[in-house]
């Protein structure tokens, strides 16, 4: 038995170390903030990394908790990871692609970084103004100087 044993595990840890496996990397996308987050891995999948110089694909995976589908956007080239929709038929999957291309980040803070969607702040402000009556510029200003004061007051 020892002389069968040892052999077949010498056999089991060659094809082991043979195996050939790639990280799929992608970026998960925030809908309510309409931005990237950093690269992470979607999957580990087996055969050579087939490198990453192909369009932007939307992958939608599977909704969880009672939430919306995760977005994830990459342009690793194919073979994809399995159980993601790729046919863009989620709404946001336009979005999603537009910001891989513009390069939104997430922000740890909550933000979102240059190229990224405006606040709801900033959404809000815009509205009020094209109301025209102008309060979210005045509310703005009188913000602005304020601060201005109070920088001045601590170094009288």
């Amino acid at each position: 038995m020892k002389r069968i044993a040892l052999p077949l595990a010498a056999l089991l840890l060659v094809m082991a170390c043979g195996t050939t496996s790639h990280i799929f990397p992608g970026r998960r996308f925030d809908r309510t903030r309409g931005c990237l987050d950093p690269f992470s891995s979607i999957d580990v999948l087996d055969g050579t990394n087939p490198g990453s110089l192909c369009m932007a694909s939307c992958l939608v995976g599977r909704a969880t908790d009672g939430g919306e589908p995760v977005i994830y956007v990459s342009s690793e080239c194919a073979p994809f990871p399995p159980f993601y929709d790729l046919s863009a038929a989620d709404p946001d999957c336009a979005r999603a692609v537009a910001a891989y291309t513009q390069g939104p980040a997430c922000l740890a803070d909550g933000g979102v970084g240059e190229g990224g969607a405006p606040d709801a702040g900033a959404a809000d402000s815009a509205a009020t103004d094209a109301a025209g009556d102008g309060a979210a510029d005045s509310a703005t200003a009188d913000a602005a100087a304020d601060a201005a004061d109070a920088a001045d007051a601590a170094t009288d």
